[in-house]
């Protein structure tokens, strides 16, 4: 939580050109975690598709940051933390909800 806290804290601060870095380190840290992560087979295909969308809004923030767009990076991170929640919520229930 210590990195989705900070970028929050970037992106309020107007630091627009360190977005991306902090959230593409949020997606690789959370490939890695949702690579190991204890989910039934059942519900694997679904992590993983979430996994992806953290992906797609990583680099969505990214590109947003970088054209200085504080509106379209504020929309991206509230993207990002739903899905952040969508998977806290499965791995940390085993999966199901």
């Amino acid at each position: 939580h210590q990195n989705e806290s900070e970028l929050s804290q970037i992106i309020s601060a107007g630091r627009l050109n360190e977005v991306g870095q902090k959230a593409f380190l949020i997606r690789d840290l959370l490939a890695t975690a949702a690579g190991r992560a204890n989910v039934p087979l059942d519900q694997r295909a679904a992590l993983e598709q979430h996994v992806s969308a953290v992906s797609r809004v990583a680099i969505a923030l990214g590109n947003a940051g970088r054209a200085g767009n504080q509106d379209e990076t504020k929309a991206q991170n509230s993207e990002l933390q739903r899905e952040l929640g969508v998977i806290e919520r499965m791995v940390g229930q085993g999966g199901g909800d």
